[in-house]
């Protein structure tokens, strides 16, 4: 996905989306749902940077 297509997807510039890739800045909190959604993953697994399943997996009770 290009940032062109990521910002229009969140109603965001490019710019901004560059911003956050070289990390000048952060999205705002309130764009964290939605970037999730567009990466079909939670809102933890985008701030944990992995996935939920292999976060349990490492984690299992036994």
């Amino acid at each position: 996905m290009t940032q062109e297509e990521l910002s229009q997807r969140l109603g965001v510039t490019p710019q901004a989306v560059s911003k956050w890739e070289n990390e000048v800045s952060c999205p705002d909190i309130m764009l964290l749902p939605d970037l999730a959604d567009v990466f079909d993953i939670t809102i933890d697994e985008l701030f944990r940077g992995e996935k939920r399943k292999t976060y349990e997996r490492e984690h299992e009770l036994y």
